[in-house]
């Protein structure tokens, strides 16, 4: 394997440069020079509920199009995160909860997620959609910053936007299918058409994951990260006349993975990745999720009115061992059912004009019942479960949300922005019939202010200030922590260029940025003799200072080359009113990101390209724990891909985590007590090949 390994890596790089600094006349333009292989200056997005020009939206927006997604072999967020500055994206304790690390926010396990995830629109409820698999995606655009006046009380630090591909009025499909180390599979189909000429379109997507899995128990032999997860997607679009648009989506995923594959370290040892899971229990976790949702936008003339009706609805169940050992002594069960429904009305303006705005209404009705169980296992057989913790949740949300942008002069914009939020929540035990129900009511105004200015048509400097919150909850019942955690709030101050060259040949964008915290949330778990309890706390005072660079260059049409940089410097600055943990740095926020790629599409024949690709990724060191006594190294990873297109087929071979780099994912800092905790490391290097038929 080793051999195989240098021999792509080395393959990969020596086309690279044997194509790239040959003669001038040894090179052509591709056959297809793809909508999707634009450069910024080319991209639209819709992150701000309209559409714009990617170059000319006064906010830090990375855009990965279907292009890179299919040349960089990109299969879901994670993915993304590695191609976007100050975004990093793991796994946690069970598939569909991931910690996020994000301009110096981070995930709360239970909580709010610091971000909105939209979908073809559509905002997501929950932090258990973000890890879907990406099939039959348009592009995905993540914007960095506070963008609670769009998407409220979950976009303190930015927004994804994921736009799926269109029905379409030809017909079109494509079949993939892979193989690689575990071993496992993939295969993906999608079929899009008429089903009345110029009027009634569908789209059909299917995905299916079959994955023995790279990391062993050494107790019961088996592999711990197994994967067997099937994807359906179907989208209608419907124009009844030229002015109405009707667009419903409705997708379904069904998984049965491994899950809580945790190893017990001293924090000393704690990136000693020769420890490896050792529990007398496979921990296993099912999930199903399903999501539909009816879009309708009416043109007016000057506005065009939209109505966002969503339906979501998530089943997980997860059994796996609680003492992490190969003896058999405790097991947990962990149970989260949700649902929710929304509604968005908002009016939108058309034309060209100085004035552009959007104005609207929001409402989510959203409900978790969570029920975990922690208990022995019977010498004869059986478990003993003698502590349960259930609770249920709800939450009844509206906001009323504007955004404005004026054109002072040709040169001069200004940006207003308001949304008010209310969510009133409630907590209680499911399982008893007449339950104490604690309530709360989490508010709060969101105010944005920009101003962008247009050196040259090639260059545009802005300015912003604006605020967000992440809103508090209720944490399970337990006696480690208050009941209530409080809303998190930030102001963000920032100053952001965005910039082309040579004919948009060269983009270069970048921002520098000051974020102040009042109760920053942060999530911890501790084990006790009744079970493994997780707490989100508030951390009274916390800052960040933040830089970031993204540069685009394409020397010549089959070149392009990707770089970006993402630096936090995250500080507390209260904790309890004392000394304590002052000056430490956040925890669960990694301080620097690095990334770049190298991609050639070099022509070898009729309708025939090679395409080669290179990416890789730094990480920053990173500490877990509010002590700063639970520290990642800094860590890089390197993916290659090389693969050659033949008119409507494509075969590639490709490298995860080429150099094997090992790193800790699912983390309990100190969960077993000061000096012990429990963590997950991430996927070894793994090769594989696949082959697609596009018609």
């Amino acid at each position: 394997m080793k051999t195989l390994t240098t021999a792509l890596s080395a393959s990969l790089l020596a086309t690279t440069m044997l194509v790239t600094f040959a003669p001038a006349h040894a090179q052509a333009k591709p056959a297809d020079t793809n909508a999707g292989d634009a450069l910024p200056g080319e991209i639209l997005v819709t992150a701000r509920k309209r559409t714009e020009a990617l170059q000319s939206v006064p906010d830090a927006i990375t855009v990965v199009t279907s292009t890179t997604i299919e040349r960089a072999g990109i299969q879901n967020l994670q993915d993304i995160g590695k191609l976007t500055p100050n975004l990093v994206i793991i796994d946690q304790l069970r598939p569909g909860i991931q910690t996020v690390s994000i301009r110096g926010f981070t995930t709360v396990q239970g909580g709010k997620a610091p971000f909105a995830t939209i979908v073809d629109g559509v905002q997501q409820p929950g932090m258990e959609y973000l890890a879907q698999n990406l099939i039959d995606i348009d592009r995905v655009e993540v914007v960095r910053g506070p963008q609670g006046t769009l998407y409220g009380g979950g976009a303190i630090a930015g927004a994804i936007n994921i736009v799926t591909k269109r029905p379409t009025n030809e017909f079109e499909g494509s079949v993939s299918g892979g193989y690689f180390e575990g071993p496992g599979w993939t295969t993906t189909a999608t079929l899009s058409g008429p089903i009345v000429k110029d009027k009634l379109f569908a789209r059909a997507s299917v995905f299916h994951v079959d994955d023995d899995g790279l990391i062993t128990n050494t107790t019961t032999g088996n592999s711990v990260d197994q994967r067997k997860d099937t994807t359906l997607r179907g989208r209608l679009l419907f124009l009844p006349s030229e002015d109405v648009t009707i667009d419903v989506n409705g997708s379904y995923t069904h998984g049965r993975d491994g899950a809580l594959w945790l190893v017990a370290v001293d924090n000393s040892n704690f990136e000693d990745f020769s420890a490896k899971p050792a529990t007398d229990i496979d921990g296993i976790d099912k999930r199903d999720l399903y999501s539909l949702s009816g879009k309708i936008d009416v043109d007016l003339g000057p506005v065009t009115a939209t109505s966002i009706t969503a339906y979501n609805k998530a089943e997980q169940s997860l059994f796996a061992d609680g003492d992490f050992s190969p003896t058999p002594s405790f097991a947990q069960t962990w149970v989260t059912n949700s649902r929710s429904y929304s509604e968005e009305l908002r009016l939108a303006s058309n034309g060209a004009g100085p004035l552009q705005y959007v104005v609207g209404f929001f409402y989510q009705d959203y409900k978790v019942t969570d029920i975990t169980q922690f208990g022995s296992i019977l010498p004869a057989g059986g478990f003993d479960f003698f502590s349960t913790n259930p609770n249920q949740y709800s939450s009844k949300s509206w906001a009323g949300f504007g955004q404005a942008s004026y054109d002072v002069t040709d040169a001069l914009q200004l940006t207003l922005g308001l949304r008010y939020d209310s969510d009133k929540q409630t907590a209680r035990n499911p399982l008893v019939a007449n339950p104490t129900i604690d309530r709360k009511t989490f508010k709060r105004w969101q105010p944005k202010v920009n101003l962008s200015y247009k050196f040259t048509p090639d260059i545009l400097g802005y300015l912003t200030y604006a605020t967000g919150f992440r809103t508090g909850g209720f944490n399970p019942n337990s006696p480690l922590a208050l009941r209530i955690y409080d809303n998190e709030v930030s102001e963000n101050y920032e100053a952001g260029v965005k910039a082309s060259f040579l004919g948009g040949r060269l983009v270069a964008n970048g921002a520098v940025f000051h974020t102040s915290f009042e109760n920053q949330q942060f999530f911890f778990s501790r084990a006790t003799n009744q079970g493994i309890f997780r707490v989100i706390v508030n951390i009274p005072k916390t800052r960040v200072n933040g830089v970031e660079l993204e540069l685009v260059g394409r020397p010549t049409d089959v070149f392009t080359l990707r770089g970006s940089l993402g630096y936090n410097d995250t500080s507390i600055r209260n904790f309890d009113g004392t000394a304590l943990y002052r000056g430490n740095r956040t925890p669960q926020v990694y301080g620097l990101t690095l990334g770049g790629s190298a991609e050639l599409n070099q022509p070898i024949g009729d309708r025939t390209n090679l395409i080669a690709r290179v990416d890789v990724e730094h990480r920053g060191d990173v500490y877990w724990d509010i002590e700063n006594q639970v520290r990642s190294t800094p860590k890089t990873f390197i993916n290659a891909r090389l693969g050659v297109e033949i008119g409507n087929y494509s075969l590639a071979a490709y490298a995860r985590n080429l150099t094997n780099e090992r790193t800790p994912a699912a983390v309990g800092a100190n969960a077993l007590g000061a000096g012990r905790s429990l963590r997950s490391t991430n996927q070894p290097r793994r090769i594989g090949v696949e082959a697609t038929v596009k018609f």
